[in-house]
């Protein structure tokens, strides 16, 4: 008797661990897997929150390269626009010496033939 009340003893403890265990699992189970997914979900969002800081500091480095170029471009539209004005100053002076130049080479009293 004592042996089949061990046995019935050992029986319902291993019944109530599955059961009350099983339960418990059962009923944890949807919480785990919902903590495993938000756990996954936090580190691709800290994945993208690096790769979208990484993209916004090449183009902050980016961005003050080009401001960099665009002042060299506008300092350079400023020298062109001086040596055009230079160049065109020098055109009308030569210009205006053609025009006063004396056409008679062999006189020894050589004035400009137009004032």
């Amino acid at each position: 008797m004592d042996s089949i009340q061990n046995s019935i003893a050992i029986i319902s403890s291993i019944a109530g661990l599955l059961i009350g265990g099983g339960g418990v699992g059962i009923l944890f189970y949807k919480e785990k897997k919902r903590s495993i997914i938000l756990q996954n979900e936090g580190s691709s969002t800290d994945i993208w929150k690096k790769l979208v800081d990484e993209v916004q500091e090449q183009n902050t480095t980016l961005q003050v390269k080009l401001d960099k170029k665009d002042e060299k471009i506008e300092k350079l539209y400023k020298d062109i626009f001086k040596v055009q004005n230079e160049n065109n100053t020098l055109t009308t002076k030569v210009g205006v010496l053609e025009f006063q130049k004396c056409l008679n080479n062999t006189c020894l009293n050589r004035t400009p033939p137009r004032n």
